[in-house]
């Protein structure tokens, strides 16, 4: 799933071959769905519907919840940084399905800008991908945040930018 969703954000010479692996991935997520965890359900349901493929109907676990449960729920204030913006679009998108209840925050400033600074003290989590962005940001981030609350997203990502958020918050 990470692998396909890097692709899907990227331009690809062969069309062809990105349909042939990301329905090979959408065979083997319904082959397997009972390993699928929430995070992963979601993705595959963003990837399927931007390639336009249907997919059968997965139990995700939210719809268990009480309708009470979503206010019960810690509420938390997570910010991501990067500046590729459909990643980050598309991690904000998943993240609010997942937990209504949270403020999501995104920052692509390339300066040590006043919103960064205030993003940077006042998140739960501040995810920032490493791999796209600019060192000013970083040192911007890194001296205005609380030491626990700056996380380092593995990739690029959708799947790198939820996951880091959501492994930090457990």
């Amino acid at each position: 799933l990470d692998i396909c969703d890097s692709l899907a954000l990227r331009r690809i010479r062969d069309i062809d071959a990105h349909m042939r692996l990301l329905t090979s991935v959408v065979q083997a997520c319904c082959d397997f769905s009972a390993r699928l965890k929430p995070l992963q359900i979601q993705q595959l349901q963003l990837l399927a519907r931007e390639a336009q493929i249907e997919l059968p109907t997965f139990e995700t676990g939210l719809s268990d919840l009480q309708p009470n449960a979503l206010y019960d729920e810690p509420s938390y204030r997570v910010a991501f940084y990067s500046l590729d913006e459909a990643a980050t679009r598309r991690a904000v998108d998943v993240l609010r399905l997942l937990h209504p209840a949270w403020v999501i925050d995104t920052n692509a400033d390339h300066v040590c800008s006043d919103r960064l600074k205030s993003l940077a003290r006042n998140a739960h989590v501040f995810v920032f991908a490493w791999r796209c962005s600019k060192h000013a940001a970083y040192y911007c981030v890194k001296a205005n945040s609380l030491k626990d609350n700056l996380v380092m997203a593995r990739g690029v990502g959708t799947t790198s930018l939820v996951a880091a958020a959501l492994e930090h918050l457990e």
